[in-house]
């Protein structure tokens, strides 16, 4: 699948709304994402309607509040069109849109931060969820039978055994300021602070598991302006199909190979990332561009 294919899909979608169009595809969203993201954005101009098909695995809690602040300076009216994925980081980034049309198959999940354990205990798991940590207590009562106070006492124990105080100081700097970053981009289509709040508490704790595949239907239950239209679904599927075969793991045939991890693009170019094992920093390239 070549990055032509990327751009010809993205164009025949922009074609079919008559609305600037951009896609954002990462494996994970980190700042390195934001020049070739703002390039994008210098290409298309003062517009006053933005499309952004997104295609996003997750990634860095800042730098998806920075992708989409600078998104949302791109257009009065900011769209997000998601065929498929759209987790953890994505989602949060998705809170900045004033309609997201969301796919049969579109995919969101909780936006609780993670903390990775100290040391190495290969007997658990590497990291944990916000929510799980929350939750310990109440798990530890209802197992083990324990008054709550005996439980939460418990679960302190555990916990300290598990990660230093710093870590879990870091960690809770963490959640509160996932919850600024929800409120903040929200804050341009929700006026309200009760709604706001009540939203960001359910996608941060509303769910069993980090992993819970939240449907756009259920998004819009939360109260989050989710649309459908099935012809945009079925172009931004073909969309989501190259970026498939052009990032991430299906556009390698072997582990030895140099893979895309990102794609940022629009209907005049294409940029991707390169990626190389042993090396920390990826590599951004152009793509097919007019003319080419």
């Amino acid at each position: 699948m070549s990055v032509a294919d990327v751009r010809d899909r993205l164009g025949a979608l922009e074609a079919h709304t008559g609305v600037n169009t951009l896609l954002l595809a990462a494996s994970h969203i980190d700042h390195d994402l934001l020049p070739p993201l703002d390039d994008a954005l210098a290409r298309i101009g003062p517009t006053s309607r933005l499309d952004v098909v997104v295609h996003l695995r997750g990634g860095e809690v800042e730098a998806a509040r920075r992708l989409a602040t600078r998104l949302q300076a791109g257009a009065p009216r900011l769209r997000f069109i998601v065929p498929h994925a759209c987790a953890s980081s994505g989602t949060l980034m998705a809170l900045a849109a004033d309609e997201i049309l969301a796919g049969p198959l579109a995919m969101f999940s909780p936006i609780d931060p993670h903390l990775a354990g100290d040391g190495d205990r290969p007997d658990l798991p590497a990291v944990v969820s916000a929510e799980d940590l929350r939750r310990l207590p109440e798990a530890i009562e209802a197992w083990c039978g324990l008054a709550p106070d005996v439980a939460a006492a418990r679960a302190q124990a555990l916990l300290a055994a598990r990660f230093s105080a710093e870590a879990l100081a870091t960690f809770e700097r963490s959640v509160r300021a996932i919850e600024a970053a929800a409120d903040a981009l929200l804050a341009r289509h929700v006026p309200a602070a009760d709604a706001r709040g009540a939203i960001v508490r359910a996608l941060l704790q509303g769910y069993g598991s980090h992993d819970y595949a939240i449907t756009g239907d259920e998004l819009r239950a939360l109260g989050l302006p989710v649309a459908r239209d099935p012809a945009i679904d079925a172009l931004a599927w073909d969309v989501a199909c190259a970026v498939r075969r052009t990032i991430g793991p299906e556009s390698r045939t072997s582990f030895d190979e140099d893979w895309h991890d990102a794609a940022v693009a629009d209907i005049r170019a294409v940029a991707l990332r390169r990626r190389t094992r042993g090396r920390r920093a990826g590599i951004w390239h152009a793509g097919a561009t007019d003319g080419a």
